[in-house]
């Protein structure tokens, strides 16, 4: 999941969160596919940014999460307040809150990119399974004895060469 600037948005993009105008309003709702349509008509409505499924568009962060990267702030920000027993805890409790957000995230990056095989392969093996049908039945249309393309016979039932 990943927050873009509206002018970075592309045809095929798919929406994580839906996309509201500033007061409140739902224009679009999470998993809808942008097209150059819903573009321009965020656009006109004041939309300047949106968050998208994956990380399509590369925002010089080096690909790093937006919640580790907060994680690994959290000795920075709390740098000051080594010897308070309630900021300790305060910190201590961040620590786990980000590491099950960062594990969730993850899962679920793992779990769509699973699922995308996963409908990929069935894809593909409900293809072959259709090109096996078309084989089988093909096969299947011819009687017992005659060939597969009756203008190749001649009248006694043998084959001949076209043009002869």
């Amino acid at each position: 999941m990943q927050k873009i600037p509206l002018d970075l948005a592309a045809p095929g993009m798919k929406l994580a969160k839906p996309v509201t105008k500033s007061d409140g309003l739902v224009l679009v709702g999470a998993g809808v596919e942008l097209t150059t349509t819903i573009i321009s008509r965020f656009r006109a409505s004041g939309v300047q940014s949106l968050t998208v499924q994956g990380r399509p568009v590369d925002l010089g962060d080096d690909g790093g999460n937006d919640l580790e990267r907060i994680a690994g702030r959290l000795d920075h920000l709390f740098r000051k307040h080594g010897q308070d027993r309630f900021m300790t805890t305060l910190r201590n409790m961040l620590r786990r809150f980000f590491a099950e957000r960062i594990a969730a995230a993850k899962a679920a990056e793992e779990a769509e990119a699973a699922a995308i095989a996963a409908a990929a392969e069935a894809a593909r093996e409900e293809a072959e399974a259709q090109a096996a049908q078309n084989r089988i039945s093909l096969v299947d249309d011819e009687p017992d004895g005659m060939p597969a393309r009756p203008e190749m016979a001649d009248g006694n039932g043998a084959s001949r060469e076209n043009g002869r």
